[in-house]
C-alpha cells in the first residue's frame, strides 16, 4: 500500500478509525481486505490506567484505532458511542476486539482524564495519551470502518 506516516500528533486525525490486528510478528493494518505490516511492527503505549501495554497484550485481536480527544464537541464522543455500542452487540465474540482510543492533544488530555472519558462509554475502551506506534502507522486512504472519504486533493 505503501501510505506516508503519520506525524505526531496530528489533528487531521481527528475522527478517523484504523483497523489492525496484531500477530506473533507484530502490526498490521488493514485496508480494503489488504493488510500491510507496520514498520517495526512491535508498540508500547502508556494505557489510561498509567500502564505500559505492548502489542504482545493485544495479540491475535483486532484493533479499533480511534483518534480524538476529550474536549472534541461532537464526532469523538459520537463515534466512541457508536463503537461501544457495537462491542455490546459482539457477545461472546467481544474478546476478539479491542478498541484503543488515543488522544491528539496528549498535553491536555492526561491519564486521569482519559480513564474517566474512556469509562463513560465501555469498560473496554484502553485509552492513550501518547503513543509512538502511530508514527509508523500508515495514513489510510479513508476511515476503514466509518467509511469517510479522503480529503479533497483538489485545489479550488
Amino acid at each position: 500500500m505503501g501510505h506516508a506516516a503519520l506525524a505526531w500528533p496530528d489533528p487531521a486525525l481527528v475522527g478517523e478509525i484504523v483497523v489492525a490486528q496484531t500477530d506473533a510478528t507484530g502490526l498490521s493494518v488493514i485496508a480494503g481486505g489488504e493488510s500491510e505490516k507496520v514498520p517495526g511492527g512491535s508498540f508500547s503505549l502508556v494505557d489510561h490506567t498509567c500502564k505500559r501495554v505492548t502489542e504482545a497484550a493485544f495479540r491475535g485481536k483486532f484493533l479499533l484505532v480511534f483518534f480524538g480527544y476529550t474536549f472534541c464537541p461532537d464526532i469523538c464522543p459520537t463515534t466512541l458511542q457508536v463503537i461501544a455500542e457495537a462491542m455490546d452487540l459482539l457477545g461472546p465474540k467481544v474478546d476478539r476486539v479491542q478498541p484503543v482510543f488515543i488522544t491528539v492533544d496528549p498535553e491536555r488530555d492526561t491519564s486521569e482524564m482519559l480513564a474517566e472519558y474512556v469509562a463513560a462509554f465501555h469498560p473496554c475502551i484502553v485509552g492513550s495519551p501518547a503513543a509512538p506506534l502511530i508514527s509508523r502507522m500508515p495514513r489510510m486512504p479513508s476511515v476503514l470502518l466509518m467509511g469517510r472519504a479522503p480529503p479533497s486533493t483538489a485545489s479550488t
